[in-house]
């Protein structure tokens, strides 16, 4: 393998001072590799989606980004292994929570993988008319998963809860395999997904 090869989320991040962080890691992924995440709640960090992964940068990150080539595995059960976005906490903020300062749980690149987490608490940017979803964007898609492909940017037996969008809010062109998708919310529709596989 190339890169880091397999590695424990859980030992590497206490190796550099104990935080949760999955964006720690991930950033030095490359095609190949395999990160292997401890069962635990993994609620910091931020990733911007840069032009490899969506085309453009959206000014919501996600919590982690699974880059091209690389697969993001929970060791444990996914009930006990958590990736959580973040509501909006400013003014900014709709009925949702979802605002300019909003945080989603997952951000997979093509040829992507992540496997056995519960992916809750994810938000997006504001839909600027719930009447209009011809004026939704990278922005307001995809509170818990924003893909680049429905074929390769894959999900698997995740429990996809409690999470809000503009709408699309479980996922956004991404392929869901063996996953759980409920209570999520999203201004308009498609709460179970937008140009995605299942």
């Amino acid at each position: 393998r190339s890169g880091m090869g397999e590695q424990t989320v859980a030992r590497d991040l206490e190796a550099q001072g104990g935080g949760r962080m999955l964006a720690a890691v991930a950033r030095y992924a490359k095609s190949g590799d395999t990160i292997h995440a401890a069962e635990g709640t993994y609620d910091e960090g931020e990733m911007l989606q840069d032009t490899p992964i969506v085309g453009g940068v959206p000014s919501v990150p996600a919590r982690v980004l699974v880059k091209e080539g690389v697969a993001l595995v929970a060791d444990g059960a996914a009930e006990n292994t958590f990736i959580i976005g973040e509501a909006d906490r400013t003014d900014a903020r709709d009925y949702l929570d979802n605002g300019p300062d909003a945080v989603r749980c997952v951000g997979l690149a093509a040829n992507s993988l992540i496997r056995g987490f519960t992916l809750t608490g994810g938000h997006t940017a504001v839909l600027p008319d719930a009447t209009d979803e011809s004026r939704s964007n990278d922005n307001t898609l995809g509170g818990a998963v924003f893909g680049a492909n429905n074929e390769s940017s894959l999900v698997e037996n995740c429990i996809i809860t409690n999470n809000a969008a503009g709408w699309a809010t479980a996922g956004y062109k991404c392929k869901f395999r063996k996953c759980v998708i409920i209570g999520n919310r999203a201004q308009t529709r498609a709460v179970a997904g937008r140009q995605c596989r299942y």
